[in-house]
């Protein structure tokens, strides 16, 4: 499939484990991997929008996991460097000002356009594996619920900022 003039293809790179867990979320709501892939990043892409501090979108994701792990909760862990697991490019299709605006949010949180898109997409499958218990949904039933969700993470990435520099 040939790209708009205007669109460009972004590969994120996922392991085994990861795949999976978006396939069973695809098909539980009726979408296809990448359009799933592509509505985590449009609801964050719409947070961050929002967000008072957009550049603790990776500190407070970090965080997220650390008090997810704190649950005895599994929670992908985020790497700085290539992942030791096997992992597979899927590309995503986004215009250039969506491009432009993905790259300035990577710049803010010091981290690589890449890594950016990848903690996007993980959190959306770890969080829409809890909302949904991995059973079958409507996406359009959850969305407004996955932005909350994703909203209270910078929230409280936010109040931990805050408390950090008093």
């Amino acid at each position: 499939m040939i790209p708009k003039i205007d669109e460009k293809q972004i590969a994120i790179k996922l392991n085994d484990h990861l795949i999976g867990s978006l396939d069973t979320l695809a098909r539980n709501g009726e979408l296809n991997r990448n359009h799933l892939m592509l509505s985590f990043v449009n609801i964050w892409l719409s947070v961050l929008e929002e967000a008072r501090m957009r550049g603790l979108f990776y500190i407070a994701n970090l965080m997220r996991v650390r008090e997810t792990q704190m649950q005895a909760t599994p929670a992908y862990e985020h790497e700085f460097t290539e992942s030791r697991l096997p992992e597979k490019p899927f590309p995503l299709k986004f215009n250039e000002s969506t491009i432009q605006g993905i790259d300035g949010l990577a710049c803010v949180n010091h981290i690589s356009r890449h890594l950016l898109l990848k903690t996007m997409i993980i959190v959306g499958i770890e969080e829409l594996e809890k909302l949904t218990d991995r059973k079958p949904y409507q996406f359009a039933a959850i969305e407004n619920e996955l932005h909350k969700l994703f909203t209270q993470i910078m929230e409280k990435g936010f109040k931990a900022f805050k408390a950090f520099i008093k």
